[in-house]
């Protein structure tokens, strides 16, 4: 019966020191995104070679520490950059989007319509956004 409790402890400090390496993981990785979101080229593949993890694994441990997907978590991250950059910059809406990793003008606009409801030029000319995306 000790024996079971002993077994069982290790187990459970086993888990606990893998999922406190995950999050380490995790958490370098969202440094790394937040120090380097305005290359074009970041992507699920650059950022498992650079880490030297598999891209499925990668996936997986991102998606379950931070709820969300690479893909989506990059576009938020960016989308709050433009509303930086918008607020507080003259920085021409045609020069943002490279600054924030987009390959084009048209790609930035789409992405931030869908993600605050308004356009960029909107947000310049002063509107207020809600978190969700509407304005108010």
């Amino acid at each position: 019966s000790l024996k079971l409790w002993e077994d069982l402890a290790l187990e459970l400090a086993k888990m606990w020191e893998s999922n406190a390496s995950e999050n380490y993981l995790i958490n370098q990785i969202k440094h790394y995104m937040e120090e380097n979101y305005s290359d074009p080229s970041l992507c699920l593949t650059k950022i498992s070679d650079e880490f030297s993890i598999s891209e499925c694994y990668f996936s997986y441990l991102f998606k379950k520490t931070t709820g969300e997907n690479f893909s989506s978590y990059l576009e938020h991250l960016r989308m709050g950059k433009a509303i930086e950059l918008l607020k507080t910059t003259n920085i021409k809406i045609s020069q943002i989007f490279a600054q924030l990793g987009y390959n084009n003008i048209t790609s930035f606009r789409r992405a931030f319509k869908k993600n605050y409801g308004v356009s960029p030029n909107q947000v310049r000319e002063g509107m207020n956004l809600s978190p969700e995306g509407q304005s108010e």
